[in-house]
């Protein structure tokens, strides 16, 4: 079996969406007519992603598809400047079509290649429930939007999620602009306030607070732990921001290397594979 044909796609989000924020998917071909899906999507950089993934390509072709650890390493190594958001995108969503499409030639499931089923269900949360409160505002991201709406609107609105039946949920107290002031700080912690105040102690709270975590991090301090998803890069952050922060971090999707945290009195730090893509 070989590789005849890397092809990129590049689809847009919702309007009401960041407009940079794109999905992208690669399709890899091969001779036998057997074909792999991957994704590699990257915020505001998706004509970058496709441009590498492109040139990828020139070294995929005619390559065996079921070499995935070793093509893996050829592309990651091909160059000086290895690593990066980008690169890494473009490899992961390689690797992800050439697992998929080594799976179909087999004729079996791609967990059963990742070491088996694990769950018979995944557990899910509630995103975007915040999207509504307030009015459409043209060229401004929903979930910076959001924001405006008071904390009262976002205890219920978490409410009625609780009554239909979720147990757990995410929003972004501290979306929009990535700069930290009092005024800021302190309207986020609010929000979270309220939210907590109407679902009471059982329902988890994910928190998306991106690169703001840890000047955020010390100003929440509730009696009940919960996890607090930042969007930190692991190379500067990882252990030390875990061991200063009371709730559960995951660190994942600026995670653009293969370095993992080797720091063993961290427990409360998961990091996730910045080649097979995890969420919190």
């Amino acid at each position: 079996m070989k590789i005849t044909d890397v092809k990129v796609f590049r689809m847009a989000t919702p309007v009401h969406k960041t407009a940079g924020t794109n999905w992208l998917f690669v399709r890899i071909d091969t001779d036998t007519g057997i074909s792999g899906w991957g994704e590699g999507s990257l915020q505001y950089k998706d004509a970058a992603l496709e441009a590498e993934i492109l040139d990828f390509a020139k070294f995929l072709e005619g390559k065996d598809p079921l070499r995935i650890d070793w093509i893996w390493t050829s592309l990651y190594r091909r160059v000086t400047w290895t690593g990066g958001p980008v690169s890494m995108s473009a490899i992961s969503a390689i690797d992800l079509a050439l697992w998929d499409l080594k799976a179909k030639a087999l004729e079996i499931p791609v967990w059963q290649l990742a070491g088996g089923m694990h769950r018979e269900k995944v557990r899910v949360y509630a995103n975007g429930w915040f999207e509504g409160l307030t009015e459409p505002v043209p060229g401004v991201p929903a979930e910076m939007a959001a924001r405006q709406a008071s904390p009262k609107l976002h205890a219920e609105a978490a409410l009625r999620l609780k009554d239909e039946g979720w147990t757990a949920l995410k929003f972004y107290p501290w979306g929009g602009p990535q700069v930290i002031t009092p005024e800021h700080i302190r309207s986020g912690i609010e929000l979270v306030r309220a939210v907590r105040d109407a679902v009471g102690p059982e329902m988890e709270i994910g928190l998306d607070i991106r690169k703001l975590s840890r000047v955020i991090g010390s100003h929440i301090s509730y009696p009940r732990r919960r996890q607090i998803c930042a969007q930190v890069n692991i190379e500067t952050s990882d252990s030390h921001l875990a061991r200063s922060m009371p709730q559960y971090v995951a660190l994942f999707d600026a995670i653009s290397t293969s370095q993992r945290s080797t720091d063993a009195q961290s427990p409360p730090l998961q990091t996730m594979s910045p080649v097979r893509p995890a969420s919190c």
